[in-house]
């Protein structure tokens, strides 16, 4: 099964077991796998590691936490969930650095 074969059809519960679910977000997840590796999500702790770490910043959780809320670093949210992109973190790095696209592997 994959996420064509659900049928969509409305107000309607569909009862899928867990190994089930598993299998069609595997699924779903290999067909975005090597397309861009940069791609990777992040939570609020690997990023601040990826940025000091990896970019060179040197930001605490509370400034990179105030900057996230004003939207200076980009962030997503799930939830409540601060959610960040490698490769937009990239890209705001590069920029806040004034360094041309393609520097940074």
């Amino acid at each position: 099964m994959n996420l064509e074969e659900i049928p969509e059809a409305g107000n309607v519960a569909i009862i899928i077991s867990a190994s089930d679910l598993k299998d069609i977000f595997d699924k779903e997840d290999s067909k975005t796998q090597g397309r861009n590796k940069n791609t990777e999500r992040m939570n609020f702790r690997e990023a601040l590691n990826f940025i000091n770490e990896e970019l060179g910043f040197k930001y605490s959780e509370s400034s990179l936490y105030k900057n996230a809320m004003d939207n200076s670093v980009p962030v997503g949210r799930f939830g409540r969930q601060l959610v960040f992109s490698k490769d937009d973190l990239i890209k705001w790095a590069e920029k806040k650095l004034k360094l041309p696209s393609g520097t940074n592997n």
